[in-house]
């Protein structure tokens, strides 16, 4: 596998998600990826969580570390 180098507009998008998710408080696990299939498969996965989340506070459940 060859791991392809990110564009900048790429990881500036990258951290701001980052720095969103930090300051609504939820906890979440940077993951390098190596190409854009494996990128793709990790947005999926973190768009399911996401969502779960958001039907859990819809809910009235509280999120705890």
């Amino acid at each position: 596998m060859t791991v392809q180098r990110a564009n900048p507009a790429d990881l500036r998008n990258a951290l701001s998600v980052a720095q969103t998710l930090a300051n609504a408080g939820i906890d979440f696990v940077p993951v390098p990826v190596a190409d854009n299939e494996s990128k793709a498969h990790l947005v999926e996965m973190a768009t399911a969580s996401l969502a779960a989340i958001e039907i859990e506070a819809a809910a009235g459940d509280e999120c705890t570390p």
